[in-house]
């Protein structure tokens, strides 16, 4: 028997806001800057001391509140001022036991008063892929140092991957309340300092510190959730757990401290369609689903949204898109303005296609567009169609983007399809850091800084870790293992992972590169050693045309053609 669905029809907005603070709440304190006292406004919550959130993942999650004007969140007062870095070169002690600590020479260490105010700094300390929020323990003004209250995971300035300056920004610093849209607050006294973008007559101020979400759908079927807003709130916008069958359609999730939809990995055929989500602390969407072990498809589905300014607190591994499990598809999507990575997949056949990805990997490093790694089980795995663009910043390489990839397969990731793509100055297009059996077939890569990376690790610098027992994070035969890799139907889908274990398995073997159109890029290929040996040895081929110029317009057009797209360059539009 066929259920009817049950549909949630269009109305008004819904807002996780706790408090709503009236303009006539806020008085002149100095300058621009406006000041709300919470207790005479209403709010009764005490809130705890700013800092990583215990129910966050750490890089950076803050414990509440979290304040909205006219929808949009807010940013804590900190600098420097207009979005910059602050930077640093020398490291007075980098923390291997204990918090870490840095000489800063700025004219900040003037009015930064952590002993007074508290102050947190976030930073890239080590490597341009880990970012983190350190509380300040104290300021030397004599000596310059800057001390830590704890320790960062990858210590300070310790074997720096994207380069020795190392950069930070502060957080929570009432002394640099000094940029329209920061707020502060006096979390003893209740006194919230606002310096707003615009009159606070123009729109409504809210305060939000409850960790709920703003709808849960748990254990249902056929489920319609249409036209709705959902905003402001301290969780998630939309949960879905162990349900089928559900479509969230043209909706507006915008403003939440955690992610704008989980789909756990109970949900089978949840698509997210034509919804604009923006403004998250977290990743965009995560999706989970279907079955590794029998390689069972859960047909979880983002198609036609867009999805933008993600990881807001979170600013590394919080993609437009987490995906996670068996067989989910991101279809014909924007995913744009991010810190790091848009696309973040790990599992068995998912399908990417047909995505407009730009404006990514904006403030780190040694990163990719679309990211996987460290997973020989992480194959059948489609990448095509996709106009991946305009990507990396201008800090951690000099502004060369050789620290950034369009697809990153990191760490011997294995047996993924990169068909198709159209790259443009993406950094790096296409990194294959020593897996095999991937295949790099018919994609267009235009004014990239380097075109093909390929390298051995397996066999060189990872050569004493790949199969470490005693290392969760590699140990690539214990993680086949785990999934039965030589049984069905694993063996048939995937017989050369079957038999890697007899066929030189920290080697990069059985990759394809052919029929890839290559123009003005500044390098084509980046061979290490290892892997020109293996070209001469007739073990790895390469089949790809070169062009020293940029292409004609043509190309690209044609691309679009063949690829599905329709509309506008920026929209696509699934077949």
């Amino acid at each position: 028997m066929r259920l009817a669905p049950l549909v949630l029809a269009a109305t008004a907005s819904v807002s996780l806001a706790d408090a709503v603070l009236p303009a006539t709440a806020f008085t002149p304190y100095r300058g621009s800057v406006l000041v709300c006292d919470l207790a005479k406004a209403g709010v009764a919550e005490r809130f705890p001391e700013y800092g990583n959130s215990p129910d966050g993942i750490g890089c950076g999650v803050p414990n509440a509140p979290w304040l909205f004007f006219r929808g949009e969140p807010m940013k804590l007062a900190g600098g420097p001022e207009g979005g910059g870095w602050y930077t640093f070169t020398e490291t007075t002690d980098h923390g291997r036991d204990g918090p870490g600590a840095f000489r800063y020479e700025g004219p900040e260490l003037a009015k930064w008063k952590p002993e007074k105010n508290g102050l947190w700094l976030y930073g890239y300390w080590s490597h341009d892929w880990a970012m983190q929020v350190l509380k300040v323990a104290s300021i030397n003004r004599e000596t310059k140092e800057i001390r830590f209250a704890e320790k960062a995971v990858y210590g300070i300035g310790e074997n720096t991957w994207g380069g020795s300056v190392r950069r930070f920004r502060s957080i929570n610093s009432f002394e640099e309340l000094d940029t329209p849209g920061e707020w502060w607050l006096d979390r003893e006294r209740k006194l919230l300092y606002f310096l707003p973008p615009d009159d606070l007559a123009k729109g409504e101020i809210k305060l939000s510190w409850k960790p709920d979400s703003a709808l849960y759908v748990i254990g249902q079927t056929n489920v319609v959730i249409r036209g709705k807003r959902f905003h402001s709130g301290f969780g998630n916008g939309i949960e879905i757990r162990n349900s089928k069958n559900v479509l969230i359609a043209d909706c507006v999730i915008e403003g939440f401290r955690r992610k704008g939809v989980v789909i756990d990995e109970g949900c089978e055929n949840v698509v997210v369609s034509n919804c604009v989500i923006r403004w998250t602390g977290e990743a965009g969407v995560t999706m989970d689903g279907g079955d590794r072990r029998t390689l069972r498809h859960g047909g979880n589905t983002v198609v036609g949204c867009d999805i933008s300014h993600f990881g807001l607190f979170q600013r590394v591994y919080a993609p437009a898109v987490d995906i996670h499990g068996c067989g989910q598809i991101v279809r014909g999507c924007r995913l744009h303005e991010g810190f790091h990575t848009a696309v973040l997949y790990v599992g068995n056949e998912h399908l990417i296609e047909q995505n407009d990805i730009f404006n990514a990997i904006t403030e780190s490093g040694d990163a990719g567009a679309l990211y996987s790694g460290r997973d020989w089980t992480s194959q059948g795995n489609v990448v095509r169609w996709n106009y991946i663009h305009d990507l990396g910043n201008t800090v951690s390489d000099g502004g060369k983007s050789t620290f950034t990839m369009g697809v990153y397969l990191d760490d011997c990731d294995c047996g993924d399809a990169v068909v198709s793509n159209y790259f443009l100055k993406a950094g790096c297009a296409l990194m294959v850091g020593g897996g095999r059996d991937n295949t790099f077939v018919g994609n267009v890569i235009v004014d990239c800084e380097k075109a093909i990376l390929l390298d051995d690790r397996g066999a060189s610098y990872a050569a004493n870790i790949w199969n470490n027992p005693n290392d969760a994070s590699w140990n690539l035969p214990g993680k086949a293992e785990a999934l039965h890799y030589r049984e069905e139907p694993w063996a048939s889908r995937y017989p050369n992972l079957a038999r890697i274990l007899d066929d030189d398995p920290r080697l990069p073997l059985h990759n394809v590169f052919q029929g890839n159109r290559i123009y003005a890029c500044r390098r084509v290929y980046d061979f290490n050693e290892g892997v020109v040996k293996l070209i001469e040895e007739g073990r790895l081929a390469t089949n790809d045309v070169v062009h020293a110029e940029m292409p004609t317009a043509d190309v690209f057009q044609n691309w679009k053609r063949d690829a599905g797209w329709s509309g506008s360059e920026s929209r696509p539009s699934p077949r």
